[in-house]
């Protein structure tokens, strides 16, 4: 078991300051993600994830693009969406035991920033997950983190899921009961064709 399991603590960020410096948090893993390569490299991603935010599924990634730089484009979804003023949610940060940040979740109930999933609790309720994004090379588990997040939710138990691609979120909302939504990846074709499309969503979570 992870020595870093019960060390971990999530929590509300509410004052500006502490947000802005979450915000450059983000920009500092989105370049530890994709932006220590080389110069083209760099150029293709910005170019492809400019391409990517001209269409209404923000989430979605092209076929050649790993978990690096998913991770990169999530982070930056966020920080955008934050310095063109459109950031109305909510948001988290997972610390560990040297209260260093290495998980950022944020959150909403009422609309669909670049959704990453929505997951339907008890009371019938839907609530978005906009964004979650771990440090890159953070290697410690962020469930007891995520457990915390939850339990501000009033929510009792967690289930995690981790996808990869559009294929695995389709069979993750077929085998794990997830309520499918115009977000989900597997209704997510190229346009003329039955394709599915790479999907951003790494993580799905449902209250049960």
């Amino acid at each position: 078991m992870d020595q870093d399991m019960n060390t971990l603590n999530c929590s509300e960020v509410t004052d500006h300051g502490r947000k802005k410096v979450v915000i450059e948090t983000l920009k500092s893993w989105a370049s530890m993600a994709v932006f220590d390569n080389t110069e083209i490299s760099n150029e293709k991603f910005l170019r492809e994830r400019a391409e990517i935010n001209k269409h209404e599924y923000a989430q979605c990634t092209p076929s050649t693009w790993g978990k690096q730089e998913e991770l990169g484009c999530v982070c930056l979804d966020i920080v955008d969406a934050w310095e063109t003023g459109g950031f109305d949610e909510k948001l988290y940060v997972v610390t560990n035991v040297n209260r260093v940040c290495v998980a950022v979740i944020t959150l909403s109930k009422y609309n669909d920033f670049a959704g990453r999933v929505d997951f339907e609790d008890t009371e019938g309720s839907i609530v978005t997950i906009t964004g979650l994004v771990k440090k890159p090379g953070y290697k410690q588990s962020i469930r007891t983190g995520i457990t915390e997040f939850f339990k501000i939710l009033k929510k009792n138990e967690t289930k995690m899921v981790m996808v990869a691609s559009a294929s695995g979120a389709g069979k993750a909302y077929a085998n794990y009961g997830f309520t499918e939504t115009r977000l989900d990846a597997h209704h997510n074709c190229r346009e003329g064709g039955s394709k599915p499309i790479a999907c951003g969503c790494m993580v799905m979570y449902k209250a049960l």
